[in-house]
């Protein structure tokens, strides 16, 4: 649904504003980067590229190019889930950031987006799916395990060995996991469970025949189950109430912090760091969130699609008072909270004349409300529910 309010000031320098929730549009395909002559990076090297921060800013490229590039240019692999519809325009204006923080900024921009990161890549789609990722991940990584600590050695070393994975347009998913399939002498059985779908190309770094099967698998809620003696997969829908049993890595300091944040749910049997959780696959993908820490598996917090940091904004004025510009969001249901309103010091500041030229158009609350106030607030924390000022 698309809702567009408009703001009118008669006799006001700020003559309207625009809130308009973005519209999701499903299409197909999985992003595609063009294909390198050397995998993305993976483990350590893509963590640093992620932690490094760069500018970013682009305004209304297509969701498809804006990964591309970011790819290109990064050396990570970045993906879209198939429901993100790539032509979906971004405007981003990052600062001086790290790079997983661009991603989610551009997540912010599309209503119930999220971001995961792995060891392998970063997948950006909707929160339901894309929070299961990890999840699949970890079930795939305890399968391999079993595979490999059967006697006499039944499961062929190819079926857990990592190869790296690409494929041209057009590429179906099916044919995508045929083709690994086949390379690590794995059968799979009921697959043309597998809705047809058209994918772009893509290149990844080396993964397991599960690993990948969790990534394709997981766009059409579907995992791969994992035959307990023998090199076989059979693809089944995603029970969402079925309880399964995980065993979730973290860090031995943080065994204390996950204690005191995991209220709802089944509580987890801890093993030294490692938390044995019996649960649906949505309670362990809360419960990964929370181990993995905030930029890695759990991906960038859910955002309403009445979050301010979300909704669209636009004032088109070339000039205004500050304390103008509050008096209008406010009266627009805008919470706006100054730190010592009321002071000398916050007063002189709301009488400043701005120039409003970078919020003439459309844009997130997480770049308009900072471009408005970042040069006169020392703080400007934008929140789902309100705006925070301090001087």
């Amino acid at each position: 649904m698309c809702r567009r309010h408009d703001i009118f000031v008669p006799e006001h320098p700020v003559r309207r504003a625009f809130i308009r929730a973005a519209l999701l549009t499903v299409l197909f395909a999985v992003s595609g980067a063009p294909l390198h002559s050397a995998p993305p990076a993976a483990g350590k090297q893509l963590r640093k590229i992620l932690d490094t921060s760069v500018s970013w800013s682009v305004r209304d490229v297509s969701l498809g190019q804006m990964l591309n590039d970011f790819s290109s240019q990064s050396g990570a692999a970045v993906l879209r889930h198939r429901l993100l519809n790539p032509r979906q325009p971004v405007s981003i204006d990052s600062g001086f950031v790290p790079r997983i923080r661009i991603l989610q900024q551009t997540a912010e921009v599309i209503p119930g987006a999220v971001v995961v990161q792995t060891d392998k890549y970063v997948l950006i789609g909707p929160q339901l799916q894309t929070r299961r990722l990890p999840v699949l991940l970890l079930h795939s990584a305890q399968q391999e395990l079993e595979w490999k600590q059967l006697p006499g050695r039944p499961i062929p070393r190819q079926a857990t060995t990592s190869f790296p994975q690409s494929w041209q347009t057009p590429a179906t998913p099916a044919e995508i996991l045929r083709q690994a399939a086949d390379r690590s002498g794995i059968q799979i059985r009921n697959l043309p469970q597998i809705p047809h779908d058209i994918w772009a190309e893509q290149q990844l770094p080396p993964l397991t025949f599960l690993e990948l099967a969790s990534l394709v698998l997981s766009q059409f809620d579907l995992y791969a189950d994992a035959d307990a003696q023998q090199p076989a997969v059979t693809i089944r829908p995603i029970a969402v109430d079925e309880e399964f049993t995980l065993r979730h890595p973290s860090q031995r300091d943080q065994r204390d912090a996950i204690q005191q944040q995991w209220k709802q749910g089944p509580q987890p049997r801890w093993s030294g760091s490692d938390a044995i959780l019996t649960a649906t696959i949505d309670q362990h993908a809360d419960f990964a969130a929370l181990s993995a820490g905030p930029n890695k598996a759990a991906g960038n917090p859910a955002v309403s699609p009445d979050s301010l940091q979300t909704r669209l904004f636009q004032l088109q004025a070339d000039r205004a008072r500050l304390g103008d510009v509050v008096a209008t969001l406010r009266s627009n249901g805008i919470p706006i909270q100054i730190t010592g309103e009321q002071t000398p010091a916050v007063n002189r500041v709301l009488q400043t004349i701005i120039s409003l030229k970078a919020v003439s158009t459309r844009q997130p609350g997480s770049q308009f409300f900072p471009k408005i106030f970042g040069d006169h607030f020392r703080t400007v924390d934008v929140r789902p529910d309100r705006v925070l000022l301090v001087p």
